[in-house]
């Protein structure tokens, strides 16, 4: 079977590489802007948002090789605080302000997952519970020039600098917070007898 990762995300590159089987990455054609604007509009919940966002995704590079022998992998991330949705920042203002909101709360981060194989799709969703220690400005501010999280839902990087914002994580699968649930990703890919730890 072939891999193909429907993303050009380095945090989900850098998590696939760790199961050893070999994938190619290619960009989704969608305008995720346009779709999450429409969902949105439709009353879309922060899972439904991501669930959506990850199917289409998928499904668009699904259109482009379709080929029996093709797994195809996309995936997409919502931080939630209290049904709130919050995007990627884009900016250091926009995730000082983000950050600043998440102080001392507990949020979500939804992290879903579609596998495209020769004839079905399946969605995944893990949802991790962080709470976040209360921080001053001056921590916070700290922490942005360190990590530069502009692209990251929730404005921190947890596999960098960003663990010391939290008191407490809870989720089933730690990799999920990084962009990809892949104990469960990788039960998936042994279904299709997927070849692990190639060189």
């Amino acid at each position: 079977m072939k891999l193909v990762l429907a993303s050009t995300s380095p945090y989900r590159a850098a998590l696939l590489k760790k199961s050893g089987v070999p994938f190619t990455a290619v960009r989704p054609a969608v305008n995720e802007d346009e779709i999450k604007s429409v969902l949105l509009k439709d009353g879309a919940t922060p899972l439904g948002l991501a669930q959506a966002l990850s199917q289409k995704k998928g499904e668009s590079v699904w259109q482009q090789v379709k080929d029996p022998h093709t797994i195809v992998i996309s995936g997409d991330q919502v931080a939630s605080l209290n049904g709130t949705i919050l995007g990627k920042p884009g900016n250091f203002e926009n995730a000082l302000d983000q950050l600043q909101k998440l102080s001392g709360h507990t949020h979500q981060l939804i992290t879903a997952l579609t596998v495209y194989g020769p004839s079905d799709f399946e969605n995944h969703v893990s949802i991790t519970d962080l709470k976040m220690r209360s921080l001053s400005e001056t921590e916070l501010r700290r922490y942005l020039l360190l990590d530069t999280p502009y692209d990251c839902a929730g404005s921190y990087k947890i596999e960098e600098n960003g663990i010391a914002l939290f008191e407490s994580i809870v989720s089933d699968d730690f990799t999920a917070i990084q962009g990809i649930p892949m104990i469960w990703l990788c039960n998936k890919l042994k279904e299709y007898n997927c070849e692990f730890f190639q060189p």
